[in-house]
């Protein structure tokens, strides 16, 4: 696939800047928050950041809003995906987006505890449904000055659920931690001048089955 001598993680200087600018970026809006962050009982709204998801080049972000009694909350999340990996006989390029919305139950309630010590916490049960669109294209131009071009496009769709848990670790400051796993649906559009399908490699995007969900964010509560 014309990974010698890099891989996926290896990018070129511009994509590095444009994919950690926006990072920064993201992370600096959450030190402004804090100051102003829900300190003591549950927050209405939390705003999260997913660091796990920078291993596959992308940046995710969600929005919890809980209920009146926070027993319920809603969680939207969006997600880029950019990477120009290495490749020394031509161009490689993966982009993508992925949308998703997960319903939470919280059986005793997200609500604030004193006993032994004052904290915000609650554990819960959610189903998600999670919806993405990704395009991987590749140009590789052999010793004999062959080119080969390919292109492959994937829809997916997966729903599926978690059990989680998430609490305040300080003023306005919560960590939130779930696992399960769901159904991943592929539907995917290759074209190529190659005797063979492009590989991919890109963290279970464009593979199918039952896979894993295991996450880890920080947010803010508002």
């Amino acid at each position: 696939m014309g990974y010698k001598g890099g891989n996926l993680l290896t990018c070129n200087i511009f994509t590095m800047r444009k994919h950690y600018a926006c990072i920064i970026s993201f992370l600096i809006s959450f030190i402004v928050f804090i100051p102003v962050a829900n300190a003591s009982g549950p927050p209405k709204v939390i705003l999260k950041f997913s660091p796990q998801h920078l291993i596959r080049n992308g940046l995710w972000i969600s929005g919890e809003f809980f209920n009146s009694d926070f027993r319920i909350s809603h969680q939207l999340s969006l997600e880029g995906v950019y990477a120009e990996p290495y490749n020394r006989n031509g161009k490689e390029k993966m982009s993508g987006y992925t949308a998703e919305y997960m319903l939470r139950y919280f059986p005793n309630k997200m609500k604030r505890f004193v006993e032994p010590h004052e904290v915000t916490k609650g554990l819960y049960g959610a189903f998600f449904c999670q919806a993405g669109s990704y395009t991987q294209s590749e140009t590789t131009t052999t010793t004999g000055s062959i080119t080969y071009k390919s292109e492959m496009k994937a829809v997916t769709f997966y729903p599926g659920f978690v059990l989680g848990f998430e609490q305040r670790i300080r003023d306005g400051l919560f960590i939130d931690i779930y696992a399960g796993a769901g159904m991943h649906k592929v539907s995917t559009d290759i074209s190529t001048n190659r005797s063979t399908n492009p590989d991919t490699r890109y963290f279970g995007i464009f593979s199918g089955g039952v896979l894993p969900k295991v996450g880890l964010s920080i947010g803010i509560g508002l």
